[in-house]
């Protein structure tokens, strides 16, 4: 459960393929206003930049000086006037000129005030900027989250606050809302019905430290201590969707981290094996998942590159972490007609997630998903 964030990285001046060479990452050296040119790119920059997602959801409903704007957010002026160079290069903000010694930044009206709302109630981390009153997701199919809760009364489920229900309500529409964007580079336009109902009921608020509560079901990776951090939701969302998972099916979860992964497999297979490398998150997902009822998943303190080869073969690997190349051990531990979800490529560099199937006849057949960003995968050294 290792994502940083979906890759915030600049694309080549023309759309990219699935698998397309991206040249580099979004940071405070480098202005992306030229190279970003559909709209999915600049949700992936807004993605991978904290400052740059944070203005957007403060200048969707009000106008700031640039000064004011550095104040309310604490970041120094010159890297707020960086971001107002690309937001304006996107064509969403304008610089309004009001005194000699006084810029307003506004959005630009029309298609700008649009474009500008619509990321920030995607992105908010909660909805008092966000230009509407937050409410219950619209999903293509009219699926709601409270749909997926069967007989059982919301109150029943393991975990269940309703104090983020309306929160959860909102992620969910936010992961519907980019599988449709992602089809191109997917080959999905929505979850399953399965998935989507494992998402929904998974009480995300449980799987991160205490004092980032509030953020638990905001749409992007959150730290859970030791230099790792708990995926964005989108892309647990999607990594378990590829997998394509039976109720009969054995998965394996590379990473534990917090635990959310294996949560999220646990009521979509018939059982999951997760190894994680760090002691302390092993005891920490290890309590976690059995206090909140996953009994039919494993835990193991271990390198994950190796798998569990005394639990394989596996018919789902999940490896939320970075590797070089496809791991060979997890190759191995992989059924005839297994399917196993992986980021390859190296920190700070171009990463993709690969979806890696074996026949039955054995052959591998792999392909690229979606350009993403990981930290690597820890090895026992």
């Amino acid at each position: 459960m290792r994502s940083l964030v979906l890759a915030a990285v600049c694309f080549f001046a023309s759309a990219p393929t699935i698998g397309g060479a991206i040249p580099s990452r979004v940071d405070d050296n480098r202005d992306c206003t030229t190279c970003l040119t559909t709209e999915f790119d600049r949700l992936v920059a807004l993605l991978g930049d904290d400052v740059l997602r944070d203005m957007v959801c403060r200048l969707s409903s009000e106008r700031y000086t640039p000064g004011k704007l550095s104040s309310a957010m604490g970041i120094p002026e010159g890297q707020i006037l960086r971001r107002i160079k690309t937001l304006r290069g996107w064509g969403v903000v304008r610089a309004v000129r009001r005194d000699s010694a006084t810029t307003i930044i506004e959005p630009i009206p029309g298609d700008g005030t649009r474009t500008l709302r619509r990321w920030a109630r995607r992105y908010c981390p909660t909805g008092e900027r966000c230009g509407r009153p937050t409410g219950g997701p619209e999903a293509g199919d009219g699926r709601k989250p409270s749909d997926s809760e069967g007989g059982a009364t919301p109150g029943d489920r393991v975990g269940f606050d309703p104090k983020y229900a309306a929160a959860r309500d909102r992620l969910m529409t936010q992961i519907e809302e980019e599988m449709r964007e992602t089809e191109v580079y997917t080959g999905r336009s929505r979850l399953s019905v399965p998935v989507f109902k494992t998402m929904s009921d998974t009480p995300r608020h449980e799987f991160v430290p205490s004092d980032l509560r509030d953020r638990a079901y905001y749409n992007g990776p959150l730290s859970i201590g030791d230099g790792q951090t708990i995926s964005q939701p989108y892309i647990v969302a999607l990594m378990t969707e590829i997998l394509d998972l039976k109720p009969s099916d054995v998965a394996l979860d590379v990473g534990s981290g917090s635990g959310y992964q294996a949560a999220v497999l646990a009521p979509l297979a018939a059982k999951v094996f997760s190894v994680e490398i760090i002691e302390s998150l092993y005891l920490s997902a290890t309590e976690r998942l059995k206090r909140l009822g996953y009994d039919n998943v494993q835990t193991r303190l271990g390198d994950g590159y190796d798998g569990w080869p005394e639990k394989g073969p596996f018919d789902a690997i999940v490896v939320a972490a970075a590797a070089e190349s496809i791991p060979r051990p997890l190759v191995r531990q992989l059924a005839k007609g297994g399917r196993m979800a992986v980021v390859i490529g190296e920190e700070h560099e171009v990463q993709q997630l690969v979806l890696v199937t074996k026949d039955t006849d054995g052959k591998l057949l792999s392909r690229n998903v979606l350009p993403v960003r990981f930290v690597p995968l820890t090895r026992d050294r």
